[in-house]
């Protein structure tokens, strides 16, 4: 018997070193998006003053620019931490739900489809926070039963596909030293030192389809509610205030401006702490976007920065 579960276990040895490497070589590559995490989570844990902590999608690390929001509103240090809608909303609230503190103020910026996603973690999400656990280990701390859960169901056997369809000889001489960048140097340019994304301002706009109208489940968009309001608890319980804000998005169709009124019911009904403007204040020009239907082109940025700014400013203005 012993001969055996030796040889068991060398042989599972072997092959977790064989997806290690696998994963390693296939995903981590040298301008890993998700590896800004590292910089965001450095820069929330030296700001020494109340923050302006931002959550969302990629709404937020394309489309707002810190040192304004910093000169605007310049009694709260800016923290965007947001980077893509893909890693789901339980996810996106629970990577800074313990990093909260007394006199911190938290704009959650969702997009729509985080909102009708609910508490589920679908393998696409589980996929995107397993690259994230290889780019920042320390999300570990932060992974909730649910996400770990549909990282073993289907989460990694996505990501090992992905890997294995970028798996190639450049990527592995890429990864090895002296080849192999360090992490800092992997962003210079990407990102400025808010960890707001800049790589895109001066890009003309890329054509793109629009939002389309999604199905609006009740019982689902009650448990994005739910998140939201729970959230909110722990924020007050720590002293820290916590508002919504719609993302922006091209004047939208009639099917979708039904599914935008729809969830704007549900949330002005539910959500215990205040939606900072009505989801149409925040509809732009089509020609305002830049790749996609959350992504406002450079030159809107300072105006989509501002009107969150002014937004907020009455809120913060009240608890003098």
């Amino acid at each position: 018997m012993k001969p055996f579960i030796k040889s068991l276990a060398i042989f599972l040895i072997l092959q977790a070193a064989l997806l290690t490497a696998l994963l390693w070589f296939g995903c981590r590559q040298p301008n890993s998006f998700l590896h800004a995490a590292n910089l965001k989570h450095g820069l929330l844990a030296q700001a020494t003053g109340p923050r302006l902590i931002l959550v969302g999608g990629s709404n937020i690390v394309q489309g707002v620019d810190s040192p304004t929001l910093k000169s605007l509103l310049p009694n709260l240090e800016p923290a965007s931490m947001s980077l893509t809608m893909a890693l789901g909303l339980p996810f996106v609230l629970d990577e800074v739900r313990y990093t909260i503190r007394s006199g911190d103020v938290v704009v959650i910026i969702p997009e729509y489809e985080l909102l009708l996603q609910g508490r589920h973690v679908s393998s696409a999400n589980a996929s995107f926070i397993f690259e994230m656990i290889l780019s920042r280990p320390a999300v570990l701390g932060s992974l909730s039963p649910r996400a770990a859960q549909a990282i073993l169901d289907g989460g990694l056997v996505a990501l090992t596909g992905q890997a294995l369809r970028g798996f190639d000889m450049e990527h592995v001489k890429k990864s090895l030293p002296p080849l192999r960048q360090p992490p800092a140097l992997r962003y210079v340019g990407a990102f400025n030192d808010y960890g707001d994304a800049i790589w895109h301002r001066e890009l003309p706009p890329v054509p793109f389809a629009n939002l389309s109208p999604k199905p609006v489940k009740p019982a689902v968009l009650a448990q994005s509610i739910e998140m939201l309001n729970e959230f909110h608890e722990l924020c007050s319980s720590r002293g820290a205030r916590c508002f919504f804000h719609y993302p922006p998005l091209p004047e939208p169709s009639e099917a979708v401006l039904g599914m935008i009124q729809h969830i704007d019911k549900a949330l002005v009904a539910g959500l215990q702490f205040p939606i900072l403007s009505p989801p149409d204040e925040s509809f732009l020009p089509l020609d305002q976007f830049h790749n996609s239907y959350y992504h406002v082109s450079g030159p809107v940025i300072p105006k989509r920065t501002k009107q969150i700014a002014d937004a907020l400013r009455p809120h913060l203005d009240m608890q003098r």
